[in-house]
């Protein structure tokens, strides 16, 4: 992809990269509703899996299938935290967020400062 010709981009790159987007869109409305409070999902959803409550919640979400998983998942910044302490778990998901977020805004400065 990175020595594709930007003449191919529109037949050749297309395929690949808008999937990766529309996951990503995904990923970001996922990890952000519970914060900013919209798309139905409290802020209890971002709490991270403890090893107390994994298996119980884990279960849960299983029974209600695949997509609404997915939506908790990335809710909790895609994270079990163990046995840490939930001052630490709850930063280690807030700061998985911010970076992802973060990132995904420097890629995107990067490609358009070309």
């Amino acid at each position: 992809m990175l020595s594709c010709p930007s003449s191919l981009y529109q037949s050749h790159t297309t395929a690949i990269l808008g999937p990766v987007f529309e996951h990503l869109q995904f990923r970001f409305q996922c990890s952000w509703s519970p914060v900013i409070g919209s798309g139905g999902l409290t802020t209890d959803a971002t709490k991270p899996l403890f090893s107390i409550n994994c298996a119980d919640t884990a279960n849960q979400l299983a029974s209600i299938g695949v997509e609404s998983w997915l939506i908790d998942y990335y809710a909790r910044g895609g994270l079990f935290v163990g046995d840490l302490d939930s001052v630490t778990a709850e930063a280690m998901a807030e700061k998985t967020r911010v970076e992802l977020t973060r990132t995904f805004a420097d890629l995107i400065q990067n490609v358009s400062d070309r």
